[in-house]
């Protein structure tokens, strides 16, 4: 029997992780490709020179993508480890005065 929609805030934290993770990850493949300047200037190397400057560019794009989608998984774990501790401190009993 189902329980319903359940949030673990540790999987959206470890998610947060791995996103940022690849995110680094395009970025370093990126850094690492020959620079487009640097190829030699024939038409097949123009359009191979066109086709790694735009990979490039898109591989920045969406490592951009799974930044921001890393850093709303990290605010969404962290706003229910919030809530989860405002909720068990409501129903502490209230600290009586003088102990």
């Amino acid at each position: 029997m189902s329980t319903g929609f359940q949030v673990r805030p540790a999987e959206l934290a470890t998610a947060s992780l791995a996103a940022r993770r690849a995110a680094e990850h395009l970025r370093t493949s990126a850094a690492g490709a020959p620079a487009p300047e640097l190829l030699p200037a024939c038409l097949t190397t123009v359009a191979l020179r066109d086709c790694a400057a735009a990979w490039q560019q898109a591989l920045a794009l969406i490592a951009a993508e799974l930044d921001g989608v890393a850093d709303r998984l990290h605010s969404t774990a962290t706003g229910y480890r919030e809530t989860d501790a405002e909720i068990r401190h409501g129903f502490l009993p209230a600290a009586r005065p003088g102990g």
